[in-house]
């Protein structure tokens, strides 16, 4: 049987004509956890993040410029109403449970 961790290392093995497809030049790296292109991993073409496992958790920057539209901005009053009614439900839950 094989693990999750040996299908991705399979899957992440890049031959040298393999070119990121920002850039197209370099040699591609590592694949874009949304969109599943290969990148490099050069700061104008992806954003890194440490990952789990030693791991490299890649966004490619057309994926990062859609991610970023997405996103909106919050003022600290919503975030303190957010978290108290995260907080209720959370209450209620466990009361069901018990």
């Amino acid at each position: 049987m094989e693990y999750k961790s040996e299908l991705r290392y399979r899957f992440w093995q890049f031959s040298g004509f393999d070119r990121c497809s920002e850039c197209k030049s370099n040699v591609a790296e590592n694949v874009c956890q949304h969109c599943g292109d290969i990148i490099c991993l050069h700061d104008d073409c992806s954003i890194n993040f440490p990952y789990m496992n030693d791991e490299i958790f890649s966004v490619c920057t057309t994926c990062k410029e859609i991610i970023s539209n997405k996103l909106k901005k919050v003022e600290i009053p919503e975030l303190t109403l957010l978290k108290k009614k995260i907080k209720k439900r959370l209450v209620k839950k466990m009361k069901q449970y018990q």
